[in-house]
């Protein structure tokens, strides 16, 4: 059986284009059947240091016969074979202070499933609250609903925090 899968994927070191150009790339070998990908965008970093450089930011739809624990196990390894050291950064989450990545691949909705276990939360708990998360999805996908959401996708980029964003164009 497969499901469909939403993405979000981010990064802010080294050359942000390629390496999603990379994280795409290594999910389309990796997962059964790779849908859409949206436009590149750029943000401005949330809750990290001044300092931080710009993000990256895209959504992508894929199917996978994967599990969501499967999944996640599998963005994890493309994470860390793209050169993601998440042990450097083991208080990112506890602080709600971020570290620049050279990666970050999140799962956003598999799915009308909603899961909240030690490991997983689905929907992405706080991706309606990220334009750079909401903007590409609306491109890509308009008519969008999270499962446990009655929100539309348009209702929650109203509601979403401002922040500088742009489209940079397509992968």
């Amino acid at each position: 059986m497969s499901n469909e899968v939403i993405i979000a994927l981010g990064s802010n070191l080294g050359d942000p284009k390629h390496n999603l150009d990379q994280a795409v790339k290594a999910l389309s070998l990796v997962l059964d059947k790779l849908l859409i990908v949206s436009s590149y965008w750029q943000s401005q970093p949330m809750n990290m240091a001044a300092s931080a450089d710009k993000f990256l930011n895209a959504v992508l739809v894929v199917n996978t016969s994967l599990g969501p624990h499967d999944l996640l196990r599998t963005l994890e390894e493309i994470e860390r074979v793209l050169g993601r050291d998440k042990e450097k950064s083991g208080t990112e989450k506890r602080n709600r202070i971020y570290d620049s990545r050279i990666i970050d691949l999140d799962i956003i909705a598999f799915g009308n499933l909603v899961l909240c276990d030690a490991k997983l939360i689905i929907p992405h708990p706080r991706a309606r609250e990220r334009l750079f998360v909401l903007l590409p999805l609306a491109e890509i996908c308009p008519d969008f609903c999270f499962p446990d959401q009655k929100l539309s996708l348009a209702e929650l980029i109203t509601q979403a925090p401002k922040m500088e964003i742009t489209v940079q164009g397509y992968s």
